[in-house]
């Protein structure tokens, strides 16, 4: 993976300069925090996405389970039962452990509490409170605000990441199940026609 190295503040300022001309500085500040603002809707958009996915695949995978065209109490102790039941099991605990909410460690929150004033995570830390959070809105520096909107950015795409992880895993497992329905009807109907 390609570590990100940022340009240097002289190298990126002609590139804006040609496109807009003179940028003042509270528009260059206006302009980041609206970006890291935006890039956070979009990463709760994505995460409440990936929630949904999970939450309609494992109704699925537990509908088409107990009452498809082959459910698992039909198979018993089969093989192929056996192996059914673990692909389904697999999917289904992948499926609620995309949708679980994450809870960072107290450690954790604990550091992300004394810079991170704009994600839950370091409100929900000790040694916020109402009165410390309003004097951070009212009088806060806005460097420290970008910083702290850019770590709840951080925050919530490694939190998304490990959703989208769990959710695909899920629908593997589910494509299994599926293949292994098909392969095992086929087997039958195929030994049905040789019987009969």
């Amino acid at each position: 993976m390609r570590k990100f190295i940022p340009q240097s503040t002289e190298a990126r300022q002609p590139s804006i300069a040609l496109l807009e001309g003179p940028v003042a500085p509270g528009d260059a500040l206006r302009a980041r925090i609206h970006f890291l603002t935006a890039q956070h809707q979009a990463l709760i958009g994505q995460t409440q996405f990936a929630d949904a996915k999970a939450a309609a695949l494992m109704t699925l995978v537990g509908v088409v389970a107990l009452r498809g065209p082959l459910p698992i109490e039909r198979l018993g102790a089969h093989p192929v039962g056996v192996a059914l039941g673990l692909l389904i099991a697999t999917a289904i605990i992948a499926c609620l452990w995309a949708i679980m909410p994450r809870y960072p460690r107290r450690a954790w929150m604990a550091a992300a509490g004394a810079k991170d004033a704009y994600a839950w995570t370091g409100l929900a830390s000790p040694g916020w409170e109402a009165e410390r959070y309003t004097a951070f809105a009212r009088d806060g520096d806005f460097a420290d605000l970008i910083a702290s909107i850019a770590a709840a950015n951080v925050a919530s795409s490694k939190v998304l990441a490990k959703k989208f992880r769990a959710t695909r895993l899920a629908a593997a497992c589910a494509i299994g199940s599926v293949i292994l329905v098909v392969c095992k009807m086929t087997f039958d109907m195929t030994l049905l026609s040789l019987m009969g």
